[in-house]
């Protein structure tokens, strides 16, 4: 499968089962975003290593990838969508993490206040800064 589709461009993307969008359509901007969103992920998994928190991170971007197709798919198609076996993203997924959050608040991290993004030391918690900026915008 090729990464370009041969199609050109013209201002326009393909969305899920060949609707054609504009790429400023707000369902394209919100994949764009969550998708960066993944790849920042991606680098916090990568400098924090095989722990924990990777493992964690890596169920968190497989909810990603779920929500980015949720959203390449416009309202008319979800039922094609569903009928193809593709996972819905669900209120579980968010109680999920919304745990974790609390597991890792009651383990003892608090809000301090803002801080400089890196201030932490090591590339997993720089990378963490990051990954919240993005988190914000998507």
């Amino acid at each position: 499968m090729s990464i370009s589709t041969g199609k050109g461009d013209g201002g326009e993307t393909e969305l899920m089962f060949g609707r054609r969008v504009s790429k400023a359509h707000p369902r394209v901007v919100a994949a764009g975003a969550v998708d960066e969103l993944n790849a920042a992920l991606g680098l916090v998994r990568v400098a924090a290593g095989g722990d924990e928190l990777g493992s964690f991170l890596a169920e968190v971007q497989q909810d990603l990838v779920i929500l980015m197709g949720e959203l390449a798919t416009l309202p008319e198609d979800l039922g094609r969508y569903v009928e193809k076996g593709f996972e819905r993203f669900g209120e579980g997924r968010l109680e999920k993490l919304e745990t974790k959050i609390a597991e890792i608040e009651a383990a003892g991290l608090s809000f301090g206040g803002w801080a400089m993004p890196g201030a932490g030391g090591d590339a997993a918690a720089g990378a963490l800064d990051f990954a919240r900026t993005v988190c914000r915008r998507a």
